[in-house]
């Protein structure tokens, strides 16, 4: 084609910038010969994106390999001519890293002791210990008040009355699902506007208790289910009140069930309290990210309130397994034999002395008991032989 051509001839004598021009020249040439053929327009739209298309490649290969240069500025970028005899400078390679020497060995491990040294340091630090202490009382007191709060949600969801159950249901269900960050923050932001205010520390426990009533009420409602209903009906009919039911015969029993979801909602509660740094209240999370900003040291610092985390929620797993024994009758309670023998050897000083006649111990003789007879006065006046049977009777009466 025409195009073509007119790109050949002008590679090596113009520059790029003059070549395209050149180009575009010859494709208004064209496009006026298709015009004048009569053309239908859809192959002339077609034409002219394939022969713009042509175009910038012609464009690119002349910035390559071509004479002219960058657009003017009379140098060949890549692959020109008289730059075939150089030879090509080979492409450097990447260093290799050095081997490891017993030097490097010994410095990485006197910086992987030193970070372990300082992580435990942080351990003991007061700054974090007190930090670790304001959480556990805040995931306390939200346990504590949550669980009775959850109690009476669980209650007003299996009342027969419609209008309770479906309140206690709408509460469950509008703070179960959404954040407890954004309840927090919508507490702290949105209380003192009605008047109320409260310190961060205050917020922090109303927050986190108010969303924990909503998830204990689920796992108490779950346990009082659990317990078979003539339970209640047999504690009904020896004349006990519901709430006397409830407390001796209900909740025992509905313990075993409910223990395992509140020490997983205790677990996550102490977890969550890095949450209540939003509204900044001066948790463990809180002091760690305050010592990380003044020293820079991330992993130490970091890895030590992660550990503290850990010990926290190890007590509280702790804490379930001895409750979950204390309430389950089927476990045996086995006695340390220490503790066995001391309760054998005061059994035995409390048991009466036994009377002894020479060698063999005397025990003295049970009296044995008289066959009942018969008074002559019933026995003249009985008409027919007195079988067995009334014959125990006579002897009774």
């Amino acid at each position: 084609m025409a195009y073509r051509s007119v790109a050949r001839k002008t590679a090596g004598t113009t520059t790029p910038f003059i070549a395209l021009l050149h180009v575009l020249r010859d494709l208004l040439h064209v496009g006026v010969r298709f015009l004048n053929r009569s053309v239908p327009k859809r192959t002339l739209l077609i034409g002219g994106l394939l022969a713009l298309s042509l175009t910038t490649a012609s464009a690119a290969s002349d910035l390559v390999g071509g004479q002219g240069g960058n657009f003017g500025s009379g140098g060949c970028i890549v692959g020109c001519p008289g730059a075939a005899s150089t030879p090509k400078a080979a492409p450097k390679a990447a260093p290799a890293p050095p081997p490891p020497t017993a030097t490097s060995v010994a410095t990485r491990s006197m910086i992987t002791v030193s970070a372990i040294r300082a992580a435990v340091g942080y351990l003991f630090d007061p700054f974090l210990a007190k930090g670790a202490l304001l959480a556990i009382e805040i995931a306390a007191l939200a346990m504590v008040g949550g669980a009775i709060l959850g109690l009476i949600l669980a209650l007003m969801r299996l009342s027969a009355i419609r209008a309770v159950s479906g309140a206690a249901w709408s509460y469950i269900w509008f703070m179960r699902g959404t954040p407890v960050i954004l309840q927090i923050i919508f507490l702290y932001d949105a209380l003192p506007v009605v008047g109320i205010e409260l310190d961060s520390f205050t917020t922090a426990v109303v927050g986190f208790m108010l969303n924990e009533a909503a998830f204990s009420a689920e796992i108490i409602r779950g346990g009082i289910l659990s317990v078979d209903r003539k339970q209640s009906l047999a504690a009904a009919s020896f004349g006990m009140g519901p709430l006397l039911t409830l407390r001796r015969i209900i909740l025992p029993q509905a313990m075993r069930a409910i223990l395992p979801g509140m020490a997983n909602q205790g677990i996550s509660m102490i977890k969550g309290t890095s949450i209540a740094s939003v509204i900044f209240v001066n948790e463990l999370t809180f002091r760690a990210q305050q010592i990380v900003g003044q020293n820079f040291k991330f992993f130490t610092v970091f890895a030590a309130a992660g550990v503290l985390y850990l010990v926290m929620t190890s007590a509280v797993a702790v804490a379930q397994y001895y409750l979950e024994r204390a309430f389950n009758p089927e476990t045996e309670r086995k006695q340390r034999p220490a503790l066995a023998a001391v309760i054998e050897s005061t059994d035995r000083s409390l048991a009466p002395p036994a009377t002894s006649y020479g060698s063999m111990p005397f025990e003295p003789p049970i009296p044995r008991r008289r066959s009942p007879t018969i008074p002559s006065s019933s026995a003249t006046t009985c008409r027919r032989p007195m079988g067995r049977r009334r014959y125990f009777e006579a002897s009774t009466w």
